[in-house]
């Protein structure tokens, strides 16, 4: 069940970064940025996103119903992230063909990166969603 917990929370984290990708893709096609690496463009992408959503965020804050100006904020997010979500997909899939194409050691290397990430990820969603053993919950 912890298992299944973090990986449920690692897939929200997951899907969050597209959103926040589609969001950094929109504004970086609307101010006629090109980046022409495929990695480069899905990083700076994220980076414009969580940027962008943590300034919608702040001005959501300054209304006079602070729950109801964040979530607009989230839902601005989401319906400027779908516009864009192809070519984030785009991107994703030339990214992962990338990684496919490498040969003998490099693929290992990635592979084992991939799996070293995946194996953090999961350790990294068990104190968010309170998975933490009860021993190790009562230590100060």
């Amino acid at each position: 069940m912890t298992l299944l917990a973090s990986f449920l929370g690692l897939c929200g984290v997951l899907l969050s970064g597209f959103l926040f990708a589609g969001l950094g893709r929109f504004l970086l096609d609307r101010a006629r940025l090109s980046i022409e690496n495929h990695v480069g463009r899905w990083l700076a992408s994220i980076a414009v996103g969580v940027v962008s959503l943590e300034f919608l965020v702040s001005v959501g804050e300054l209304a006079p119903n602070a729950r109801t100006g964040v979530l607009s904020a989230l839902a601005l997010l989401v319906a400027l992230s779908l516009l864009s979500i192809s070519a984030i997909s785009r991107d994703t899939r030339e990214i992962i063909r990338e990684i496919a194409r490498l040969t003998g050691l490099e693929r290992w290397l990635a592979r084992g990166l991939g799996g070293v990430l995946l194996l953090e990820g999961l350790a990294a969603m068990a104190p968010l969603l309170d998975l933490t053993p009860p021993a190790l919950s009562r230590i100060p």
